[in-house]
């Protein structure tokens, strides 16, 4: 997989996901084997050419294939995930996730500091005194 992946040791984020198009593609194909051109695009609510554009660079770095046939006299152009592209969203989304989490444990571990920190600045006349 030409991919390049950012980040160290266990899953990764795909430098190619990063885009929030490409990202976007490779969701809409990671729930189906494969999907109609057209269809990719009504769901993702883009452009041909904007979609050909990203689906050329995910073919490029071997995270989509691209397959084209005739139905009748008309061309049906399918995508579909490779197995490298497919792990590499599994991968991408499990580290966005990891990243998320890491960052609402941040904010929760933030938020009880405060609430301590907020508690022990309680005013002197309004702190229980210990001593009658």
């Amino acid at each position: 997989m030409d991919a390049t992946q950012v980040n160290g040791n266990g899953p990764m984020l795909v430098e190619a996901f990063l885009q929030p198009t490409r990202l976007r593609i490779a969701a809409a194909l990671s729930v189906c084997c494969s999907a109609a051109f057209p269809q990719v695009r009504e769901r993702l609510d883009i452009s041909d050419s904007l979609l050909s554009k990203h689906v050329a660079i995910l073919r490029k770095q071997g995270l989509v294939t691209v397959s084209k046939a005739m139905n009748g006299t008309m061309p049906r152009t399918t995508l579909a995930l490779t197995r490298e592209g497919r792990q590499a969203f599994t991968n991408h989304l499990a580290m966005l996730t990891k990243m998320a989490d890491e960052a609402k444990m941040a904010d929760d571990t933030a938020g009880s500091t405060e609430e301590m920190a907020d508690e022990a600045a309680v005013p002197a006349e309004d702190s229980p005194s210990l001593i009658q």
